[in-house]
């Protein structure tokens, strides 16, 4: 197998998994705090962790607009090295 395919595989379904957890009615519709985004934040890097990664770390902060910026680094297995992405909210 190709590891950047598999790379890029792996960051897609990471980027999907936040995506669609955000826009879940369980998450996406409440009013959230510096407190509640550290939650968000151990929830995501436990998830990613979950999927082999290592040297998770994901940052979530508020957006301008109201919305959730996530940013999550991690070393996916078995290459070392780091990705890094940021999901932002889209305004429909």
């Amino acid at each position: 197998m190709n590891p950047a395919k598999s790379v890029e595989s792996l960051k897609a379904e990471i980027q999907k998994l936040v995506t669609d957890s955000l826009k879940s009615p369980f998450i996406g519709h409440q009013e959230f705090t510096t407190a509640s985004l550290a939650g968000v934040s151990e929830l995501y890097k436990r998830q990613i962790e979950h999927l082999g990664c290592t040297n998770v770390k994901v940052t979530a902060t508020l957006a301008p607009d109201g919305g959730v910026n996530i940013q999550a680094q991690f070393t996916p297995p078995p290459a070392p090295i780091e990705i890094s992405f940021t999901v932002e909210p889209k305004k429909e």
